[in-house]
């Protein structure tokens, strides 16, 4: 069950990109001061880093091919998306995670 802890607000993102957090490719952004990072070791992971992608609407074609493409597809979306703002809806699982829903972009 997934618990609120902040108000839905509207917000930029403020940095998008793929790391490599322990040896782990792991996509990372970062929402006012928290930061909120998705491994992306498993495909069920991948579907969830696509599905988070996608809610951006940046208006690109996100699909997972290798992780030198998605690297490409993140940088790609980053810059499409940096002037947007997008009510985001954010909380923390029963697992003490934390969690962000893209609710809508905001024009």
């Amino acid at each position: 069950m997934k618990e609120r802890i902040f108000k839905s607000m509207i917000e930029k993102i403020k940095y998008l990109s793929l790391k490599n957090k322990k040896g782990k490719p792991t996509l990372y952004f970062k929402i006012q001061d928290r930061e909120f990072n998705q491994p992306l070791t498993t495909s069920f992971n991948i579907v969830k880093a696509n599905e988070f992608l996608r809610s951006l609407d940046s208006g690109i074609e996100i699909k997972f091919i290798d992780y030198k493409q998605y690297k490409e597809l993140i940088i790609e979306v980053r810059n499409a998306i940096k002037n947007n703002y997008y009510d985001i809806d954010t909380g923390k699982t029963e697992k003490n995670y934390l969690y962000c829903h893209i609710l809508e972009r905001v024009k």
